[in-house]
């Protein structure tokens, strides 16, 4: 709803048929984000599961992204309605929300995400999302409901089991996949391309085209990012800023080394 957000809102794009890839954010600052804009990602993740992110830092996150004229969705730590409530009530784009395997569970996460009819979310109608009440009541929750993604983390057996029935929830966007916890659950532990593993998110993209649902998934590189996206992976969480400020510090180094007497040539 902001006047420099996006005009056309994420979930839009994705169900369009677009591909949107972002990093999942680890390290809890805006300028992180306005960096990912300036390079020309499409999004950012907020990872509110495995990182020391705050909902007030989230909140900072989601308005440079805003002001950068780029996304932000947030994953949640786990389904709970106030934590999808704050998030939503911040202005996020999305959510992703973890540890969901059954039907029930995706149920619950429409429910504590969408306004009625489609659900039963928390209403504050002077959020952020609403312009702290300056923007017309029926228009925002009308906005709620058509423009804002709900994901949920499609990361073990179960949820691959209950696929059929989790994909087929009124109101959900996004099956997102989380291969690492996927191949540990098939008892593969780190091996996202095992057979069994590409088998299981093959059948995720099948299912999630057959139900109208974006298929999303965290990749580590460009080139597993491609692969990916042959079987029809269109919400591509791409790596995450530590690892990739990681890998731009050792090409760095990399290249200094020989060239300093300083700790450069310790290594």
């Amino acid at each position: 709803m902001s006047a420099h957000a996006p005009t056309t809102s994420l979930r839009r794009r994705l169900l369009d048929g677009d591909v949107c890839a972002g990093p999942f954010l680890k390290i809890p600052a805006p300028e992180v984000t306005e960096l990912a804009a300036l390079a020309g990602f499409d999004l950012v993740v907020v990872d509110l599961e495995h990182s020391p992110f705050s909902m007030e830092t989230a909140v900072a996150v989601i308005r440079a992204a805003a002001a950068r004229g780029i996304d932000a969705v947030v994953r949640t730590t786990e389904n709970a309605g106030a934590e999808i409530g704050r998030a939503l009530d911040a202005g996020a784009a999305g959510l992703i929300v973890p540890h969901v395997s059954s039907v029930e569970d995706a149920r619950e996460v429409v429910g504590h995400a969408r306004f009625g009819p489609l659900g039963e979310r928390g209403m504050d109608l002077y959020a952020r999302a609403a312009d702290w009440g300056d923007t017309d009541r029926d228009a925002y929750l009308r906005h709620a409901n058509e423009e804002v993604l709900v994901g949920v983390m499609v990361e073990g057996s179960a949820a691959i089991d209950d696929l059929a029935g989790i994909a087929a929830v009124e109101g959900l966007d996004l099956l997102f996949v989380g291969p690492y916890d996927l191949s540990q659950s098939l008892g593969y532990p780190g091996q996202i391309s095992h057979p069994e593993v590409v088998s299981a998110i093959e059948q995720a993209a099948a299912t999630a085209a057959e139900h109208g649902r974006v298929l999303g998934m965290y990749v580590d590189d460009v080139d597993t990012a491609s692969r990916f996206r042959e079987l029809g992976v269109r919400f591509i969480g791409m790596a995450n800023d530590a690892d990739i400020l990681r890998q731009a510090f050792h090409l760095v180094t990399e290249g200094l080394a020989g060239h300093t007497a300083c700790r450069l040539e310790q290594r």
